[in-house]
């Protein structure tokens, strides 16, 4: 890679030891992570699928920093540019770096794609601290005029950390230099004089909120404060993604709508208006193999976070005690008192809901009044009291981040769905005959199994009630005549 191409006036291939000035710490990032792309197949292959391009064995990728194009004033100077060649295909994208609490500047990603139009690059990708549920969902959206010819994707640095430590856990390296290269990367990002982070501490209008909703305050939909809470429980739904994503070393989902994932913007006014209804704020994680979902709420009036998981009960039992006792064998060695679990009856039946160290000790107790109902599936709760630390912008993360991995310690890992049996085969000696109350009168249609392959005794055997003739005709013509 000694040939810039021909649309750079000047620039650097990305390296992995990169001779920059001390204070340049976005370049030095950004240098070494486009180097680690090159080197590391897996690690090209995680980040740039998210953007919905394929890495295939013979894709050639090449990565430069501090790029000037042809065409473009001096001090308009991305710090990176990705070119991946596929084939006869090529795919470009510039890249822009932010470090520490630098936020990516509207204005400068706006230029930026001015500069890839005219020069045929498909992409803009902003890396930064601030977090984003999908790539598409960035700080920044281009005008229509722009957004027709140049997308824009946003990575976070802990995202891309994230991505790196699942590649590091699952993926095949073909030497033992990708290896040793990607640990490096993490070991990199994970240094706090790097300048990443997660996500520290909720928006300061999030107080204001818990005080007017604690009060009873009316809030509306137009009131900036509202948006921007949701706007941070987003980036905190995000983090907390990454963070079981790390956790498990399995990519960990947030669930939303097609029309959400198409519309940030649509997704975060449905939020906004169903905590004015409801003064909550619900989201949905999919975990890899799990049984069910996990959903946490938080409950600004009750001022308490909720996790959980839904699961159908066994159809195969029917008595309720042996559905109940069918979940707690699941949870044997689930103690924590902020454990309850939620029954549900058939039509309008009120729901049962009771700690599961009482249900364990009695399980009566969920079943009393609907001794008469089948039970129809259970919701196995966690609820955290978080009292005054709610309102509190940094401890509310604090509690959450360790809150959600301890549901999935001690009950997330451990719930397995009920699945139907499969169905079983028929007797192959049976035959129609077997539902036929005459034939079964003189003898026939037993659960006998006779055996008609080649050279099997044939000869009729007798019982002490019936006996089954079978014919001692040649296999052949047996086998011909079925």
């Amino acid at each position: 890679m000694t040939n810039l191409p021909s649309f750079l006036k000047s620039g650097e291939a990305a390296r992995l030891i990169p001779t920059v000035a001390d204070t340049s710490k976005e370049g030095r990032a950004v240098s070494i992570l486009l180097a680690s792309m090159m080197s590391v197949r897996p690690l090209s292959e995680e980040l740039l699928s998210s953007l919905g391009e394929r890495v295939g064995k013979r894709t050639q990728i090449e990565c430069y920093r501090e790029v000037v194009f042809q065409n473009s004033a001096k001090n308009d100077r991305p710090d990176g540019l990705i070119v991946v060649r596929s084939g006869k295909k090529e795919w470009k994208a510039l890249v822009e770096g932010k470090i520490s609490n630098a936020k990516i500047d509207a204005e400068q990603v706006c230029r930026y794609a001015e500069i890839a139009k005219s020069n045929g690059i498909d992409a803009i990708i902003t890396i930064s601290n601030e977090l984003a549920a999908l790539p598409t969902h960035g700080p920044v959206r281009l005008p229509k005029t722009l957004s027709r010819h140049v997308s824009v994707f946003h990575w976070s640095w802990i995202s891309i950390l994230t991505q790196a430590h699942l590649a590091f856990a699952n993926a095949e390296f073909e030497d033992e230099h990708e290896h040793f290269i990607l640990s490096e990367l993490i070991r990199f990002l994970n240094h706090s004089s790097t300048g990443i982070s997660s996500y520290g501490s909720m928006t300061p209008e999030w107080k204001e909120l818990c005080s007017k909703i604690q009060a009873g305050a009316p809030i509306s939909r137009n009131n900036d404060h509202v948006s921007d809470a949701v706007a941070s429980w987003h980036q905190e739904e995000r983090d907390l993604c990454l963070l079981l994503s790390r956790e498990l070393a399995r990519p960990v989902q947030i669930r939303m709508s097609r029309t959400h994932r198409d519309d940030p913007l649509a997704r975060l006014d449905h939020d906004a208006d169903e905590l004015c209804e409801t003064f909550r704020l619900t989201s949905v994680f999919e975990t890899p193999d799990t049984a069910a979902p996990i959903e946490v709420t938080c409950d600004f009036r009750r001022r308490c976070v909720t996790c959980s998981m839904k699961l159908k009960a066994p159809e195969d039992k029917k008595r309720n005690s042996a559905k109940i006792n069918w979940l707690l064998r699941q949870l044997v060695h689930s103690n924590d008192e902020r454990i309850f679990i939620r029954a549900k009856w058939p039509k309008r039946a009120t729901d049962s809901y009771e700690k599961l160290l009482d249900v364990r000790a009695d399980t009566s107790i969920l079943e009393a009044g609907h001794e008469d109902q089948s039970l129809v599936s259970f919701e196995v709760n966690m609820v955290e009291n978080l009292a005054g630390k709610f309102s509190s912008p940094r401890r509310f993360i604090q509690i959450v981040e360790d809150f959600v991995p301890a549901f999935y310690r001690d009950v997330g890992e451990h719930l397995t769905a009920w699945v139907p049996k499969p169905p079983k085969m028929r007797d192959p000696g049976s035959d129609a005959k077997d539902d036929d109350p005459q034939s079964k009168k003189n003898g026939q249609g037993s659960d006998d199994v006779v055996d008609l392959s080649p050279g099997a005794d044939t000869t009729p055997r007798q019982h002490s009630q019936r006996s089954i003739f079978v014919s001692e005709a040649p296999w052949h013509w047996l086998r011909n005549k079925n």
